[in-house]
C-alpha cells in the first residue's frame, strides 16, 4: 500500500464483501465501507448485494454492488462557508454590545435609578448574556465529538445563567417592596445569590446526566435520495429525550418570568420592572418559538449548518434585545436624575452669589 494513505479498490472490495457477510447479505439495505476508517471524513462507498442464482447451472453467486457516495457540506460551517464570517460577526457583536451596555449600566450604580434596580444582580444577568453570545462562536468547525459535546454545554448552561440571577433579583424586589404585610422582611445579597443557585444547579444536573447516558456526538447518515448517495457527519443525540428535557426545563423558566412580570406589574416603576421583564420574555419566547419551529420543520434533510444560522440570530437578538430592555429605560432615568441634580445646583449657586452681592451693597452704603 502507498506512503500517501491510498486503499487499493480490490481492498475496498474485500472489505465490502466481508462486511456484508458479516450483516448476512441485506439486499435492501445499503452497507458504508469508509478509506480510511481512522479518519473523521474520508471517502465513502456504499454497497449493495443481490442474488444471482442459475439453478440448472447449480450456480449462486453473490454480487457486489460499490458504488461512491458524496460528501455532504451542508452540516458543518467551515472557514470556507459564507456563514462562517457571518456566525463570527454575530457572535462578537452581540458579545461587545452586551459588554458595553453592561459598563454603561455599572458606570450608573451610584444613581438612585440604578440602584433602585438592584444593580449586582442586573449586572450579572448582563454579563450573563455576554457569555451566551460565545455559544454562536461554537458553532464554528465540523462535527466532532469534543465540538458536539462543548456546543451543548455552552448554549444550555449560559442560558440558565442569564435567567438566574434576573428572576431572582425579580423575587427579591417582589418580597421587599410588592410585600403588603406589616411584618419587615429582609433578604441579604448573600441570600438573593444563594437563592441563584437552584436553576443553574438543575442545569448542571441535566448537563452531566445527558452527557453520560446520552451525549451529542457525530453521527454518520448515509441518505440514499435518487440517484445519488450522500453521507453525512452530523451532531445528534441517539434519542429525542435530551430535547424534550430541555424544551420543558427552559420553556418553564421562561413562564416563570411571565408568571413574575404578571406579579410585579402594579409596583413602582423605581423598583418594579414589569415592563422590562415582559418585553424580554415576549421577546425571547417569540424568537425562541421560532426558531424552534423552523428548525424542526426543516427536518434532517436540511444541513444542520442553516439551523445553527438560525440558533445565532435567536441567541444575538435574543440578548442583545433584553439587554436594552433593561439597561436604556434606567439609563435613561439617572441622565434625567442627573439633570435634575445639575438645575437644583444651579438654583443653590444662583442664591448664594444673590446674597453675597445684597451684603456688599449694605456694607457700602453703611460706610457712606
Amino acid at each position: 500500500m502507498p506512503d500517501d494513505g491510498y486503499v487499493p479498490m480490490d481492498t475496498i472490495l474485500a472489505r465490502a464483501l466481508k462486511q456484508q457477510r458479516d450483516a448476512g447479505f441485506p439486499e435492501d439495505e445499503l452497507v458504508t465501507i469508509k478509506e480510511d476508517e481512522s479518519a473523521v471524513q474520508s471517502a465513502i462507498y456504499v454497497s449493495q448485494t443481490e442474488l444471482f442464482d442459475l439453478p440448472d447451472a447449480k450456480l449462486t453467486w453473490r454480487i457486489v454492488i460499490l458504488s461512491p457516495a458524496v460528501v455532504g457540506n451542508d452540516d458543518a460551517i467551515l472557514s470556507s462557508d459564507p456563514l462562517f464570517a457571518v456566525l463570527i460577526a454575530a457572535g462578537i457583536i452581540g458579545l461587545l454590545a452586551c459588554l458595553f451596555l453592561s459598563r454603561a449600566f455599572l458606570n450608573k450604580r451610584h444613581t438612585r435609578a440604578i440602584i433602585m434596580s438592584d444593580w449586582r444582580f442586573t449586572g450579572a444577568f448582563l454579563l450573563a448574556c455576554a457569555l451566551l453570545n460565545t455559544a454562536t462562536l461554537t458553532f464554528l468547525g465540523p462535527n466532532t465529538d469534543s465540538l458536539c459535546l462543548l456546543r451543548m454545554w455552552v448554549f444550555h448552561f449560559f442560558y440558565a445563567l442569564v435567567f438566574s440571577p434576573l428572576f431572582v433579583k425579580t423575587y427579591r424586589m417582589m418580597r421587599l417592596v410588592g410585600n403588603a404585610s406589616i411584618r419587615r422582611v429582609t433578604i441579604t445579597h448573600r441570600q438573593t445569590a444563594i437563592y441563584c443557585i437552584p436553576i443553574v444547579a438543575a442545569q448542571l444536573v441535566i448537563l452531566i446526566v445527558f452527557s453520560i447516558v446520552d451525549p451529542s456526538k457525530q453521527i454518520e447518515l448515509v441518505m440514499n435520495s435518487g440517484p445519488d448517495v450522500t453521507q453525512r457527519i452530523i451532531c445528534s443525540h441517539d434519542t429525542n429525550a435530551f430535547l424534550i428535557t430541555e424544551l420543558i426545563f427552559e420553556g418553564g423558566l421562561l413562564l416563570l418570568g411571565c408568571i413574575l412580570a404578571f406579579k410585579t406589574r402594579n409596583m413602582k416603576g423605581d423598583y418594579g420592572e414589569a415592563k422590562q421583564l415582559i418585553i424580554a420574555m415576549y421577546g425571547i419566547a417569540v424568537v425562541g418559538s421560532v426558531v424552534v419551529i423552523v428548525s424542526n420543520t426543516m427536518g434532517e434533510a436540511q444541513g444542520q449548518a442553516s439551523k445553527r444560522f438560525l440558533y445565532a440570530v435567536g441567541i444575538f437578538w435574543g440578548t442583545v434585545f433584553s439587554c436594552c430592555a433593561f439597561v436604556l429605560p434606567r439609563l435613561f432615568q439617572a441622565q434625567e436624575e442627573d439633570c435634575q441634580t445639575s438645575r437644583r445646583q444651579v438654583r443653590v449657586s444662583g442664591l448664594q452669589s444673590t446674597e453675597v452681592q445684597s451684603g456688599a451693597v449694605i456694607r457700602t452704603g453703611d460706610t457712606i
